[in-house]
């Protein structure tokens, strides 16, 4: 197998589509921004960190392997929407978007650059899975790869637009993933003055136990940061 390197080159801080396979027929998939080349060598070895209680990062763990989709300038808010805004327990993303299967990962259709993945090593650290793996396979797409700075100048807001086409519910930062508010619809978050709220995923506690009386091992459910990155905030 002969890798092109130059896929290698459209590696920035940007935003990425990671695909992982649970069976033949069902396949995760998640969006992340951290993800560097590490070095040049054959095989390259790339790190990419992966939030401890997502779906897709469970795949990656029990499989070892996962595929990488480099997002380019061109790209469709919803694709970003349906992989970052929504929860794979509960739906198959790759459903939603034009894809392929190649050596029994996904990857999307139209991007500037592919990467198939092996994993070497993980770090389980607060919040997140540090990842270090090596590039088994890399081949180029189309058009040139969109910044992390892009997404957030263009993009986020449309993103967030684009989770309302998709199921008809709003997402509202203060909110959890799993659990967009619909439209017009009042939550407890709304009802109520003060909330606990994460500061690294936006997880607001509404448990029934008072957030201080929770032991110190106490994780957010949604990103797993330890209780001391939450903060109490006006809703």
């Amino acid at each position: 197998m002969c890798l092109d390197f130059t896929a290698l080159n459209h590696i920035s801080n940007g935003v990425y589509i990671i695909g992982a396979k649970k069976d033949d027929h069902t396949f995760g998939g998640s969006c992340v921004d951290a993800f560097i080349q590490a070095t040049s060598s054959t095989p390259p070895h790339i790190i990419f960190c992966s939030m401890n209680n997502n779906f897709t990062t469970g795949l990656i763990r029990q499989t070892g392997e996962f595929s990488v989709s480099v997002l380019n300038q061109d790209v469709d808010p919803k694709i970003i929407a349906n992989f970052g805004l929504r929860s794979g327990r509960d739906i198959d993303k790759w459903s939603f978007v034009k894809h392929k299967l190649k050596d029994g990962l996904p990857y999307l259709i139209d991007a500037s650059a592919f990467l198939r993945c092996k994993v070497e090593d993980i770090r389980i650290m607060s919040t997140h899975n540090i990842i270090t793996a090596t590039v088994e396979d890399a081949w180029t797409g189309q058009g040139a790869p969109v910044l992390y700075s892009e997404y957030h100048q263009r993009l986020k807001a449309p993103a967030r637009e684009a989770l309302f086409e998709l199921t008809g519910l709003h997402y509202t930062p203060a909110q959890t993933i799993q659990t967009p508010v619909k439209a017009d619809s009042p939550t407890k978050a709304e009802s109520s003055n003060e909330k606990w709220v994460c500061a690294l995923c936006g997880y607001i506690y509404e448990g029934e136990e008072d957030f201080e009386s929770l032991p110190d091992s106490w994780t957010c459910p949604l990103c797993g940061a330890e209780k001391r990155f939450f903060e109490k905030k006006q809703i």
